[in-house]
């Protein structure tokens, strides 16, 4: 059944509500409260310190040092921070460290805002949905606060995979090749990307890109060297269990559900080396859907129906597999909604799709605040819930013939 215009309307009024309700909090969580200094920028932050000082990236006493340092009394270290994120995102970040902390924090939101103001354009596009709408949805996200507020670059990554997204659907190869490249800055989603492009047989794509990333990594090689890539990949399973070891329930993918259930955190590696394993067989799950959508008379997979639903469910593999995904990156499932909705819309069954988004803000307050409420002790987190049911929506269309 179609949405009362006037019903519409009372639920987008809601949801700005809820938004501004959302900017009340995080500005005074940044000026009235010590947000700043326990935010994830301030690892960011401490991160491009130590490139500029020349220290080792991933070596423990020296991330706990740069740390202290940054957050003056050290409260959180040895608890939650740590700088895991590769040489070529440090030497990024690095010319914020240049400034005072807020400062460099300032600018760092600017930044994120006007990159939301491209994600809510670029996602209406793919959602066929009026941009206004799409706004107000976006405006009114958890997911979209708590990124800023953290100073995360969960809204970046959120614009990657759109752009990447869009540009598979259109066709344009060099433009999705760049998407995939920048995704290298915050790398989890990538290897499931990378297998659903391998089963579609997108070569030109895959080819770019590599260009594309290895030009990005370049100067961390020169700068940083060739070292800095072997402590990364060699020292960021301890450097995590050191610093990080009570976040995994908290995230919001099956890794979570795994720490959850396992529940003691000395049992927490062997979570860990399940949901890598996981992530494996969601990589090879999407490149079979990759190759499943290709057709002879479709080159281009994400450019027919069949594949525009293979894409969308290729990214919420990735999502969902993540061995990296918080609260605030649920922001990037906005984009295979988006999608679903679009194709949705295309054969005159959005609706439903619809409901989904503008419940979505509301249900994923009440959920996080019944995970608060109860202290993490469910077997998985309920904000879960709502990707699932976006997965599982989404595997239910893509049986509709196209």
């Amino acid at each position: 059944m179609p949405l009362d215009p006037l019903a519409l309307r009372r639920v987008l009024g809601g949801l700005l509500v809820l938004g501004l309700v959302g900017l009340v909090r995080t500005t005074m969580e940044l000026f009235l409260g010590d947000g700043l200094f326990s935010s994830d920028f301030a690892v960011f932050f401490g991160g491009g310190e130590l490139v500029l000082h020349g220290q080792p990236l991933y070596d423990r006493g020296a991330q706990e040092a740069v740390m202290r340092a940054v957050l003056d009394d050290g409260a959180r270290v040895g608890g939650h921070l740590a700088f895991l994120l590769p040489p070529h995102t440090a030497l990024l970040l690095s010319p914020f460290a240049l400034l005072p902390l807020p400062v460099a924090f300032a600018l760092f939101t600017v930044v994120s805002v006007a990159l939301s103001v491209r994600l809510v354009f670029v996602l209406a596009d793919l959602a066929r949905a009026d941009v206004r709408a799409v706004a107000v949805v976006v405006f009114a996200l958890g997911p979209f606060w708590s990124s800023i507020v953290l100073g995360q670059l969960a809204i970046a990554t959120a614009l990657a995979l759109a752009e990447l997204a869009r540009a598979l659907r259109d066709g344009r190869e060099t433009h999705a090749a760049l998407a995939l490249a920048l995704l290298t800055f915050k790398p989890p989603f990538v290897p499931v990307l990378v297998a659903y492009l391998v089963g579609t047989g997108q070569w030109r794509v895959l080819g770019r890109a590599a260009l594309m990333a290895l030009a990005l990594v370049t100067p961390s090689l020169v700068l940083l060297g060739p070292s800095a890539w072997q402590e990364w990949a060699t020292g960021l399973r301890e450097l995590e269990g050191y610093f990080a070891m009570a976040t995994p329930p908290a995230m919001i993918n099956a890794r979570a559900v795994l720490a959850r259930l396992l529940g003691d955190p000395e049992r927490r590696g062997l979570a860990t080396s399940i949901a890598w394993a996981l992530l494996v067989m969601a990589s090879l799950a999407a490149a079979t859907l990759g190759r499943r959508s290709m057709s002879a008379s479709q080159p281009t997979s994400a450019g027919s129906s069949r594949g525009r639903a293979a894409l969308a469910l290729a990214i919420s593999l990735s999502l969902l597999f993540s061995p990296h995904l918080f609260f605030h990156d649920v922001l990037s499932w906005a984009v295979p909604v988006a999608l679903a909705r679009g194709e949705a819309t295309r054969v005159g069954a959005r609706e439903r799709w619809d409901r989904f988004a503008l419940a979505a803000p509301g249900v994923l307050l009440v959920l996080g605040a019944i995970d608060a409420a109860t202290g993490g002790w469910l077997p998985a987190p309920p904000a879960l819930a709502v990707p699932v049911v976006a997965l599982t929506w989404q595997l239910r269309d893509a049986r509709r013939p196209a």
